[in-house]
């Protein structure tokens, strides 16, 4: 602390760095350690002045301006404007698919939603794609699995998180809703199973399984609006 007082006193000053030692260890012989130091470096610092110093053989770098590439540089295509309603409908960018990284994916029960769009307002990776009868599909693709939509759900049973290795690819839950509702709740309900799992609002304390439970074929009421 004492040489860097001498280096550069506009961090620290030797009088600072003195009072601090006394306060925190009562012990004189730190705080005269530290002058000492500040002395010896005081007198080994030397200003080089302008032609001074050694002599730089090498190339000096020139970054590239704002307007001009790197060569070899590469240029990722902007992400179109718009979008359409349905599956994948939302656009992305698909150099930044990070669906791979999640441990858990939300399995919708589409006959139980409400319609209440906050799964899909709250979703920080923007993965719900509206589609045409008003529910909202999910991309697996971009889903991280943060458990955001099935902590806001307003409907019990409606988005539960399930474990990622029961699934084997990224397949429209809304197709295969759409394909066949019937088939489409017993596969949901497979995968549910009866654990469910939550996190706690402060992070990093662990997690909560309780015990869900299966819900029989609903017929979906209207949204309030």
């Amino acid at each position: 602390l004492g040489a860097i007082a001498a280096v550069d006193p506009g961090i620290i000053s030797i009088e600072a760095v003195e009072d601090y030692l006394r306060e925190k260890t009562k012990q004189e012989h730190r705080a005269q350690a530290a002058r000492e130091a500040y002395d010896a470096t005081l007198h080994r610092i030397k200003v080089v002045a302008s032609g001074e110093g050694i002599d730089w053989p090498h190339e000096i770098p020139v970054l590239p301006k704002w307007q001009e590439f790197e060569e070899g540089g590469v240029v990722v295509p902007a992400v179109k404007r718009g979008f359409e309603l349905g599956p994948r409908g939302q656009n992305r960018n698909d150099a930044f698919k990070r669906g791979t990284t999640k441990t858990h994916r939300p399995v919708v029960r589409f006959d139980l939603c409400i319609k209440c769009t906050l799964c899909w307002l709250d979703c920080p990776d923007e993965c719900f794609d509206p589609t045409d009868d008003g529910l909202y599909d999910v991309n697996y693709e971009v889903c991280v699995g943060c458990h955001k939509c099935a902590a806001v759900c307003p409907v019990p049973e409606c988005i539960v998180m399930v474990d990622e290795l029961k699934f084997a690819d990224n397949t429209s839950p809304w197709e295969a809703h759409k394909l066949n509702p019937l088939e489409y709740i017993k596969w949901a309900e497979d995968k549910k199973g009866l654990d469910r799992i939550s996190y706690p609002h402060v992070t990093g304390t662990g997690y909560e399984v309780t015990e869900g439970k299966t819900v029989p074929p609903k017929t979906a009421p209207t949204a309030q609006t």
